[in-house]
C-alpha cells in the first residue's frame, strides 16, 4: 500500500468527519511556535479560504487539492515565510505600474491574483502547463471576480515548437507545485500543451508596454531566457524569478542577463540584497531581476 493511497484515502474520509473543521480552528489557534507540520495538515474540502496581501483581500478555493490555499489557511491568511511575503509585495507594487503582467507557472494564480488586485486596468496573462491548475485557477477567478481581467493560457514558456504531455487528471495526493518540462512519468491520459517562447508570446503584442514578469517553472528557465533574447533587449521587463538547486545551466542564463544589462537581487526576509551572479541560495529562492538604475519598493519594516 502505498503512501499516496494512504494520503488521498485521509483526505477522502477524516476532513469531512462532523467536527473535523473546528479541530482545525483550534489547532490553528492554540498550536505552539515552531510548529511548521501543522501547515501541512489537510484542512476540509470545499472552504474558501481569505488571503491578505499588500493589493487587498481575497479569496482561494480547494484547499483540499492547493497547497498554496490550504498553507494561508493555517497562517490565517498571511503569506509566510517573510521572504515569499517580500516577493508577493514586490510583485504588488510592479504590476501597478504596469501595462501587463505575465505569471509564467501560475499554478492557483497567487500571483496573477495579486497583480490583478493591485492594477485592474492591467492585462494578466496567467500561464500552466497542469490543467488541474488552470482549473483551480478558474475557479479563483470566478470566486474573486476577475474572470473577465485575468486570462488564463494552458501554456508552457520555454523552447521554439515544442510540445509537452500533460496529465490531465489528478497525478497525486494534492496537486502538485513543481511540474516542470522536464516531466516525463508515464501513465494516465495525456493532452499537448504548446510551448511558446517568450518572444512569441511578448514581442508582437507588448513592444512599448510596461511589462512584469513572474517566473516559476522548477529549474527550466534557461530556456524562457535564451528564446526570450528580443523581450529582454526590447521590452526590458521587470522579472520575480524562482532559483532553485536544480535549475538548469544558470551559468548560461546569467549570462545573458548581463547581455541585457539586468541587475541582480536575492529576495531575502530584510528585502533586496544585490549580486553581480545569480546562485541557489540554502534559504532564499526567489530573485528580482531590473535594468531600473533605481527603484523604490519599501519591505514595511521587514526582519528576521
Amino acid at each position: 500500500m502505498n503512501s499516496t493511497f494512504l494520503k488521498r484515502l485521509y483526505k477522502k474520509t477524516i476532513p469531512i468527519m462532523p467536527g473535523y473543521y473546528h479541530l482545525c480552528l483550534m489547532l490553528r489557534k492554540y498550536r505552539l511556535k515552531g510548529w511548521e507540520w501543522v501547515n501541512r495538515v489537510p484542512v476540509k474540502p470545499g472552504i474558501f479560504v481569505l488571503v491578505h496581501s499588500k493589493a487587498g483581500d481575497f479569496y482561494m478555493s480547494h484547499p483540499e487539492r492547493c497547497s498554496i490555499a490550504k498553507k494561508f489557511f493555517w497562517t490565517e491568511g498571511e503569506r509566510d515565510p517573510l521572504e515569499d511575503k517580500v516577493a508577493l509585495d514586490l510583485f504588488a507594487d510592479l504590476s501597478a505600474c504596469s501595462d501587463v503582467v505575465l505569471d509564467i507557472g501560475a499554478n492557483s494564480g497567487l500571483f496573477s491574483l495579486v497583480a490583478a488586485k493591485s492594477n485592474p486596468l492591467a492585462k494578466v496573462v496567467a500561464l500552466d502547463i497542469l490543467p488541474e491548475a488552470c482549473r483551480i485557477l478558474v475557479d479563483n477567478l470566478i470566486l474573486n471576480n476577475l474572470l473577465g481581467i485575468i486570462e488564463v493560457q494552458l501554456t508552457a514558456v520555454g523552447p521554439k515548437g515544442g510540445i509537452f504531455y500533460a496529465p490531465f487528471n489528478n497525478i497525486s495526493s494534492e496537486m502538485p507545485t513543481s511540474l516542470s518540462l522536464d516531466y516525463k512519468e508515464a501513465g494516465g491520459f495525456r493532452i499537448q500543451v504548446p510551448v511558446k517562447t517568450l518572444d512569441e508570446i511578448c514581442v508582437p503584442n507588448f513592444i512599448a508596454k510596461k511589462l512584469s514578469i513572474k517566473i516559476d517553472v522548477e529549474g527550466t528557465e534557461v530556456d524562457i531566457f535564451k528564446y526570450g533574447r528580443d523581450t529582454l533587449n526590447l521590452i526590458k521587463p521587470d522579472i520575480v524569478c524562482e532559483v532553485i538547486p536544480r535549475t538548469r545551466e544558470i551559468d548560461l542564463y546569467d549570462k545573458i542577463l548581463d547581455e541585457y544589462s539586468y541587475r541582480k537581487y536575492l529576495i531575502t526576509s530584510r528585502g533586496l540584497k544585490k549580486f553581480d551572479r545569480v546562485k541557489p541560495d540554502a534559504r532564499y529562492k526567489d530573485w528580482f531581476f531590473t535594468t531600473k538604475d533605481s527603484f523604490d519598493f519599501k519591505t514595511d519594516g521587514l526582519s528576521e
